[in-house]
């Protein structure tokens, strides 16, 4: 063995290199190795592109240890986190899945946790000693902040300074440790609270039809028409407008705001109305200029299709064939000949794509069955509908396993790139690059109730994407017989429409599509920075922001992407949007629709988990705040709502509301032998008695009191 440095990453003379463990990437690309020495040493080297080395990883993307069978790994395997890649490959010995990180404990990277956050049976095995007790915990605060629950296995009987290949070695079994994790339970973080959303009043304002730019005035015509015919707030009708556009520009045209500051302009908005508002009708004359392209394209296509058809068809008889006389003949050089031609007619065949007719719009989809339609669709695809179906779906209604898929929506959302499988495992999986989702529904308040409970729709950012509307409902007060959409007005809004669904992509230097990149002009930025600059000043604690941050620190982007549809509207049909720069005008009127949504997204966040018992919830809330007690019993709630409630049972409506805010959470708390049953105990959000400031205190001590009567007429909220 040589002399070496820290920059050959050659050791001691004495030592040698006895281990090296490749880490690769998705498609099995080596990106970079730990070397393992003796005596025990490690060392990291990356491929230098001419066979040798370079002993750094500079540069280099960092994944888990043996990433390719991780994300093989079926949904209910156990995941285990161990601290070394000899303890990995000792489980998959025990036919167990297992991953590490480079560079043992205290190296775990956020990123890392991103390739397990749709697995569901995760767990860490430290090493016996504290560093391995430090790097469980990390590992577990980095999980959590992509929503996925971790339970901590300690083996019994395990040395001092041992590891999970050393209990094995003695006398751990694979079936003693199974049912180890079993017995574990998850472990609670921190991270895992969110500051709650909030419980007050909202003065809700109706929708700026002015903000459209005036060469859209057509889309305000539209908006005003549809009301007045189907005798709704014009809300509904130019929110969904919103969403119809979005989707005819998606992967059409992207927003550069500047330096990395990039937003696609599809959007994800959610209008809240009770029954009986029309919201079908609405939809169906909205969302008509997509469903008309689609029929047009699919005869359009329709040849094509067929033909591509006819091809696969052929080449799948021919693939057939000759894999059945390889498996016939007997002459060596006679087999190989079918099996060559079997390669040839194979990968003729996976480089043919099957065409299918486009498929633009949706309304009742799995998220499975969405990343299949973004990749028919060259990545873009819009659920539009009128009922809340979507997030049930979204929920994991049809799952195996009852949970959810969100995968597919946060990325699609933000145009990061995602794996499709196939049916046939012939063939490799489907990367579809920057999808563009778009979700455009219109539900019943009810339906927005409880979203803060499902799994990990408010944990990772689903619920912070959605763009949010609750319209007063005209129920009582409509006209009998309303004046129908004109039909010049509707023609012109659907040939708006047209113009952007038949814009073609830009084209990039390799010669594949890719979107038009708009710029924003100086005067815009100053106004998208002199808007920001408002919204960061309430994302601190105490600010108007503090509790939903989730999704005010998303408003920015969203006011953008608004922007960025009003401007390829606009120059759609010129073929060239981005000739010019996005306007003041244009970007005052994008800021004016994103000053409309911060109440009403105030108000969805508490609809989320409202009730009529919210007073004696927000007493519950004041008697903490002056108390500024971290725990509390449910019989000394009880004292604290003297007079304003008579029975005990009375607290479960308020005590539910807080759990479902996230203001408490409920303790565990174990009754052995005889005796009276110990009271409900519950803990406090820390981060809301971080944040809870005198200001914050005396907001809640005085809320509008037309709150109450708003919420039993069911009127905004």
């Amino acid at each position: 063995m040589m002399p070496s440095n820290e920059k050959t990453g050659l050791v001691d003379v004495e030592k040698r290199i006895i281990s090296t463990y490749d880490y690769k990437d998705e498609s099995g690309q080596l990106l970079y190795q730990v070397v393992r020495y003796e005596p025990k040493d490690f060392r990291q080297r990356r491929p230098d592109g001419q066979g040798g080395w370079e002993w750094n990883l500079e540069g280099v993307r960092r994944v888990l240890y043996r990433l390719q069978e991780l994300l093989r790994a079926k949904p209910d395997d156990w995941v285990f986190i161990v601290e070394g890649e000899k303890d990995v490959d000792r489980l998959y010995k025990e036919d167990l899945t297992a991953t590490t990180c480079a560079m043992g404990a205290g190296k775990w990277e956020d990123n890392y946790s991103e390739f397990l956050n749709d697995r569901k049976l995760v767990a860490i095995i430290p090493d016996n000693d504290e560093t391995g007790k430090k790097h469980a915990k990390e590992v577990v605060e980095s999980l959590a902040r992509v929503g996925v629950k971790v339970r901590i296995v300690e083996l019994p009987e395990l040395a001092r300074g041992g590891d999970v290949s050393d209990w094995l070695n003695n006398s751990g079994t694979k079936e003693k440790l199974l049912e180890l994790v079993e017995k574990a339970k998850p472990s609670e973080s921190e991270s895992e609270w969110e500051l709650p959303a909030p419980l007050g009043h909202f003065n809700l304002p109706t929708f700026p039809l002015e903000a459209f730019p005036r060469q859209l005035c057509v889309l305000c015509e539209f908006c005003e028409a549809v009301a007045e015919s189907y005798q709704v707030s014009a809300d509904l009708p130019a929110m969904l407008v919103l969403s119809v556009a979005g989707a005819s520009l998606a992967k059409r045209i992207t927003v550069h705001v500047r330096g990395d500051h990039w937003e696609p302009v599809n959007l994800f908005t959610v209008v809240a109305l009770p029954p009986a508002n029309r919201k079908s009708g609405v939809f169906s004359v909205v969302t008509k200029p997509l469903a008309h392209f689609e029929i047009l394209e699919a005869e359009r296509l329709a040849p094509m299709i067929e033909q591509n058809r006819n091809q696969r068809i052929i080449l799948e008889e021919s693939l057939k064939h000759a894999r059945k006389q390889a498996a016939k003949v007997k002459k060596t050089e006679d087999r190989e000949g079918y099996k060559e031609q079997a390669s040839e007619f194979l990968e003729e065949l996976s480089k043919l794509e099957a065409l299918t007719s486009p498929q633009y719009i949706g309304d009742d989809a799995t998220p499975e069955s969405v990343a299949l339609l973004l990749s028919d669709n060259a990545g873009r695809f819009a659920l539009l509908s009128p009922e809340g179906d979507v997030f049930d779906l979204m929920a994991g209604r049809y799952s195996s396993n009852g949970a959810p898929n969100l995968g597919v929506y946060l990325k699609g959302h933000a145009g990061d790139d995602i794996r499709v499988n196939r049916a046939n495992r012939d063939f490799s999986p489907r990367y579809v690059r920057k999808p563009a989702l778009s979700i455009g529904v219109a539900v019943q308040p009810e339906v927005l109730r409880g979203l803060t409970l499902k799994k990990g729709f408010r944990g990772r950012g689903l619920l912070g994407r959605f763009l949010y509307s609750l319209p007063q409902s005209l129920l009582g007060h409509r006209k009998i017989n309303p004046c129908p959409v004109d039909s010049k007005i509707a023609a012109a809004y659907q040939d708006k429409i047209l113009d952007a669904l038949r814009l073609e992509p830009n084209v990039d230097t390799d010669g594949k599509p890719c979107p038009h990149i708009i710029t924003v002009g100086s005067d815009a930025l100053q106004e998208v920075d002199r808007f920001a600059m408002q919204v960061e000043k309430q994302l601190g604690p105490g600010g108007d922001f503090a509790s939903m941050g989730d999704w005010a620190g998303k408003l920015v982007g969203a006011v953008c992407r608004i922007a960025g549809i009003f401007h390829g509207l606009i120059y759609a049909i010129s073929g060239n949007p981005a000739k010019a720069q996005i306007d003041a005008e244009t970007m005052l009127g994008a800021i004016a629709i994103g000053e409309y949504l911060i109440p009403h997204a105030k108000a969805a966040f508490f609809e989320m988990g409202a009730d009529p018992a919210i007073d004696s919830a927000r007493r519950i809330l004041d008697w903490v705040s002056s108390e500024q007690i971290q725990e509390f019993t449910r019989r000394e709630a009880f004292n604290s709502l003297r007079g304003g409630i008579q029975k005990v049972n009375e607290l479960d409506k308020p005590l539910e509301i807080l759990i479902n805010h996230g203001y408490i959470r409920e303790v565990l708390r174990e009754h052995k032998g005889p005796g009276r049953k110990p009271s409900q105990k519950y803990k406090i959000n820390p981060l809301w008695l971080a944040q809870n400031t005198q200001n914050a205190q005396n907001s809640y001590a005085n809320l509008n009191s037309a709150y109450s009567a708003q919420f039993a007429q069911g009127v905004a909220l």
